[in-house]
């Protein structure tokens, strides 16, 4: 959990910015005690808080700035924008920090904000420009005006300037792809996309065209946030200039293409997945921001309950027998395994994973990556692995029948195979073995035990706020009676600068079902999956919703992230 918030001493600007607003009226002691909380619990600067609770007319504001900081004043006039620049910054950056810049007859740089007091914006502009710029305040609602007029004309006037020299060099005549490879405005746009969604923790950056616009959105704790509009006059240049940065074919724009990339952001090197996919508009491309250490924890840190974490200890003790995690794509079955398998990593111990792709290397394991084009299937793997003499198998994922057919008789033969299936829970996994062709009777015999699992975002610790939520409404959504038998907390999201939409991380809900004999019993019965998963709930399962809701109660996540994600 983030540290908590300390108090800040207010900066000697502020304290002179204060003291004029309450000298000229503008603001009164209760109104004052509003912003000071707001820029306390948010980290907004003081002008950023009063602009946002509207505490301050922007006009008297700006010229209390003016006043007290010595800034010139924009007057009500605004920016004559067609001096403004074009291919100063992207205009994701002067949007987000709400800067217009111009540059007079002598070659003077101008810049207007409505926050002079936030240096760091300020420092990091001018680390753009080749001399010191002029600045100027202005009054936040005309600025918002001048940077939607800008904006419009942005997106319809292209600036035509040459690319920077060594960007990206050519020997031969610059075909139109390659020409918009080289378009600086391009480069500086796709860099700051970049930038901004390794800085905000994206896992995802998608740029996709449509009729009149390109829409940028980015993954953040497995939910799509929409990030800006690009001019559709950028759409092949921004695709080409990714594509080359990735090693893809620019001119082939029929197929979809897959490559990776290097970037530097934030002075870091970061590493990242390309794919591209024509579209109707045109391609669309998505690039996964993998992270440099990649995510290995040990079994202990998953944060399972006292009774699922003992339940996959007893399975990962067999010596034999299959382990299956489920779930859909994206809810951190990865990470289970690796966790498993970093559980019984022991020098006696003969460790084989098979996996698409391989992201995690682990010492001590011996890894293979799958290759279907060149015939290295994962029921090609597993069939090599047999005559490796291992111990535990990890294959990816079991797709078809040919690899739970290889999986199940490793399982009976004295290995332990751990894998993963897409369903909706753990019982279901049961029935969806036997409706892939696999026997029942192979079924009993070889899985120990299913673990199926969801992530959900965590509240923001800054910003959630109490419910009235009774022990009852719990109950309703599927909370067990022992469950509530501690102290209820219940929150709901808000929303601050500290995190996105009231959500901050994402913590896991792992539901397991050992294998019983009544369990076994029904399989060889061929009874249906609604009554293998009472049998099982009857047993001590819990569901996943249930789960969910013992960290609903505890105050780090908000029941409607549970019930959106769980199956009822």
């Amino acid at each position: 959990m983030p540290p908590p918030l300390t108090p800040k001493r207010p900066s000697p600007c502020d304290l002179a910015l204060i003291q004029c607003l309450l000298d000229r009226g503008d603001l009164d002691s209760a109104t004052l005690d509003r912003v000071n909380q707001q820029a306390f619990s948010t980290g907004f600067t003081w002008v950023q808080a009063a602009l946002s609770l509207s505490a301050v007319a922007p006009l008297a504001l700006a010229q209390a700035l003016k006043q007290t900081l010595g800034y010139p004043l924009l007057d009500n006039s605004g920016v004559d924008i067609e001096h403004c620049e074009l291919d100063l910054w992207s205009p994701v950056f002067c949007i987000e920090h709400q800067l217009l810049a111009w540059r007079s007859d002598d070659g003077t740089h101008h810049i207007a904000t409505a926050d002079p007091t936030d240096t760091g914006v300020m420092a990091q502009a001018q680390a753009q420009l080749e001399r010191p710029a002029r600045w100027w305040v202005a009054a936040h609602d005309q600025l918002e005006r001048d940077l939607q007029r800008w904006q419009q004309r942005w997106e319809w006037q292209i600036p035509n300037t040459p690319a920077a020299d060594g960007d990206v060099p050519f020997a031969h005549a610059l075909t139109p792809e390659e020409r918009a490879i080289e378009d600086v405005p391009v480069v500086k746009l796709l860099h700051e996309l970049m930038s901004k969604a390794h800085r905000m923790r994206a896992s995802d950056l998608h740029i996709e065209p449509y009729e009149r616009h390109v829409r940028v959105r980015w993954r953040i704790d497995g939910h799509l946030h929409e990030m800006c509009t690009v001019p559709l006059e950028l759409r092949d240049g921004l695709a080409s200039r990714l594509k080359v940065l990735a090693r893809l074919d620019i001119a082939e724009k029929r197929l979809p293409q897959d490559g990776r990339v290097e970037f530097h952001l934030n002075g870091e090197r970061v590493h990242g997945r390309v794919s591209s996919l024509p579209t109707v508009f045109g391609e669309k491309l998505v690039v996964r921001l993998l992270p440099n250490t990649p995510v290995h924890r040990q079994l202990d840190e998953l944060g399972m309950e006292l009774k699922e974490h003992g339940d996959l200890l007893h399975a990962l003790s067999r010596p034999q027998g299959m382990v299956l995690v489920t779930g859909p794509t994206g809810s951190g079955k990865t990470v289970t395994l690796y966790a498993c398998l970093d559980q019984i990593n022991l020098p006696h111990v003969n460790i084989a994973t098979a996996e698409d792709p391989c992201e995690m290397h682990v010492h001590g394991i011996n890894q293979l990556q799958v290759h279907d084009k060149a015939g290295l299937t994962f029921a090609t793997a597993l069939r090599a692995f047999l005559r490796q003499d291992p111990d535990v198998l990890m294959v990816g994922e079991i797709r078809d029948m040919e690899t739970a057919d290889v999986a199940i008789k490793a399982a009976q033969t004295g290995h332990l195979v751990l894998s993963t299936l897409h369903t909706n829970d753990a019982p279901a996994t049961l029935t969806r073995l036997l409706n892939m062709g696999v026997a029942a009777y192979n079924v009993v015999a070889s899985v120990k035990l299913v673990v199926a699992q969801r992530l959900v975002r965590c509240l923001c610790p800054y910003c959630k706020q109490a419910t009235n939520t009774t022990r009852e409404q719990l109950m309703a959504a599927g909370a067990s009676q022992a469950a509530l038998e501690g102290p209820i907390s219940v929150y709901e999201p808000v929303g601050c600068a500290r995190c996105h939409q009231g959500f901050q991380g994402r913590l896991g809900l792992y539901q397991t079902l050992p294998m019983t004999d009544g369990l076994q019993s029904l399989i060889l019965q061929n009874s249906s999956e609604l009554a293998l998963r009472e049998a099982a709930l009857a047993a001590g399962m819990r569901s996943l919703r249930a789960l969910g809701l013992i960290w609903v109660q505890r105050g780090l996540t908000s029941m409607g992230e549970v019930l959106m994600n769980t199956p009822d």
